[in-house]
């Protein structure tokens, strides 16, 4: 398991999520019911992505990127605000 970190950013974010697969009675996976949120955490993935983007693109920490920037990223990658 792992986590994503902005290494060297004055913020030091952290987004991550763990899933867990716990083998089934007859040796097949089972997915746990952490599973159905993983669209959610998708979708918060694609945010601090776009936001890093952003901000290495305008030469700005992930603070002190201009939201509009973003959510135009956003826009333009087909997510619905």
């Amino acid at each position: 398991m792992g986590t994503i970190e902005s290494l060297g950013l004055d913020r030091g974010d952290r987004r991550n999520r763990c899933a867990s697969i716990r083998p089934g009675r007859d040796g097949e996976a089972v997915p746990c019911e952490l599973l159905r949120t993983m669209p959610v955490t998708m979708i918060v993935g694609q945010g601090a992505g776009v936001t890093a983007a952003v901000a290495v693109r305008d030469g700005a920490t992930p603070r002190d990127v201009d939201i509009s920037h973003v959510q135009q990223e956003l826009r333009a990658q087909g997510v619905r605000l």
